[in-house]
């Protein structure tokens, strides 16, 4: 017997470029993960003004992700505090630019 082959309708979706904010969280993440090695290892470490900023600027997500992946500054009350309040900042940032006309 013949077997006629299988049709697979493939449908290619465009992949989009990544944005801004999505790249800042990435590095704000990565430099997190820096950060917890550097302290695991005794090495020298990046300094507190240089996570916050990151994370004020636009990467408080990825902070706020890397903070609990990694188990990195958890306990102080400016990263668990202060990265949810960046988060509901830069969103009504956000939403603010949205809608100004």
């Amino acid at each position: 017997m013949d077997e006629k082959p299988k049709r697979s309708i493939a449908i290619k979706i465009p992949a989009a470029p990544p944005s801004k904010e999505t790249i800042f969280n990435l590095i704000t993440f990565t430099v997190f993960g820096i950060d917890k090695r550097n302290a695991v290892l005794n090495r020298p470490r990046i300094r507190i003004t240089t996570l916050l900023g990151l994370s004020f600027f636009g990467g408080a997500a990825g902070g706020l992700i890397a903070m609990y992946i990694f188990r990195h500054k958890t306990k102080k009350n400016y990263f668990a505090v202060g990265l949810p309040l960046m988060i509901v900042m830069q969103t009504v940032v956000v939403f603010f630019l949205m809608n100004v006309k």
